[in-house]
């Protein structure tokens, strides 16, 4: 996953700071096209924000550039981090929120089409669950394109926008990781669960009865890492979160982190990111903006 400086900084170079887009056409509604992206903007909320979100016919799909965007869907609490994504099903209310403590930034794509769900599902995009985009550039790229021709709204340039849709769509899903064995799976949900917590992979293996060996090898297969890797990767998404949006010292952030030792913290996070937590810290926080 790109390191928050350089995702921060492309970001700002496709889209400028105070940049808002809010390009719609439905052509493809109206006309009933099989897959059609009626809608692509950006849009910035300050601190302590909170909106409710339904659209009866429209699944949406929710990519932050800046900040945290927490959403209450179905029940659950989602917090959605800079670098990932998640599709909201249409015809189902749920509420966007922001932390008192940071604002937040975020692209927004609307699909619509008899096709649109049915393509998703396909594709293994589930509604309702994050995930983390691997080529960010190329899916922002394309979706400033698919602005571009909705902002023009000719009909010559129709077929192009089905075309740059779907191509988007297998784009998103190349970050779908194959957990299509349940041994990974359940190893996923268990480390979704206790990523907080000390958890260790060989407790892991014993809560599975697999060994470590094993389990290793399944991981690799499935999703290109080892489970050390996956959690790692799991410890450091959270540690983030706490480091931008908190004031808890980079001790307690090693604890919550799932960390005993805040050396330990210490050297994977900089073996991760190239920099400290408190260069992570400085970074983050002096590039939040103001409220408007």
């Amino acid at each position: 996953m790109k390191q928050i400086s350089e995702l921060y900084n492309f970001s700002r170079s496709i889209f400028s700071p105070y940049e808002a887009w809010d390009q719609s056409w439905d052509y493809g509604r109206l006309h009933a096209l099989p897959l059609w992206p009626e809608f692509v903007c950006i849009s910035r909320y300050g601190k302590d924000t909170k909106y409710t979100h339904y659209c009866p016919a429209l699944t949406a799909i929710e990519f932050p550039l800046e900040g945290n965007l927490n959403i209450a869907l179905n029940g659950e609490n989602i917090t959605l981090s800079p670098g990932e994504f998640l599709i909201l099903p249409a015809g189902e209310q749920n509420t966007l929120a922001t932390s008192n403590s940071e604002f937040c930034r975020k692209i927004s794509c609307g699909l619509c089409g008899p096709l649109a769900v049915p393509t998703l599902h396909q594709l293994k995009l589930d509604s309702g669950r994050k995930y983390i985009i691997k080529d960010p550039e190329t899916a922002f790229t394309m979706l400033k394109e698919i602005n571009r021709l909705l902002f023009y709204k000719e009909e010559k340039s129709i077929p192009d926008i089905c075309g740059k849709c779907f191509h988007f769509l297998m784009l998103l899903a190349a970050s779908v990781p194959d957990v299509s064995n349940s041994f990974v799976s359940n190893a996923i949900r268990i480390f979704e669960i206790k990523a907080g917590s000390h958890i260790t992979i060989e407790q892991v293996c014993r809560e599975l009865n697999i060994t470590p060996v094993k389990l290793t090898r399944l991981f690799k297969q499935h999703t290109n890492l080892t489970p050390k890797q996956y959690l790692i990767s799991m410890r450091m998404k959270n540690a983030e979160t706490l480091l931008r949006a908190s004031l808890k010292s980079v001790k307690e952030i090693a604890f919550l982190s799932g960390y005993s030792s805040p050396q330990k913290f210490c050297r994977e996070f900089a073996k991760s990111h190239d920099l400290s937590p408190q260069q992570y810290r400085k970074l983050a926080t002096s590039t939040q903006e103001p409220e408007l």
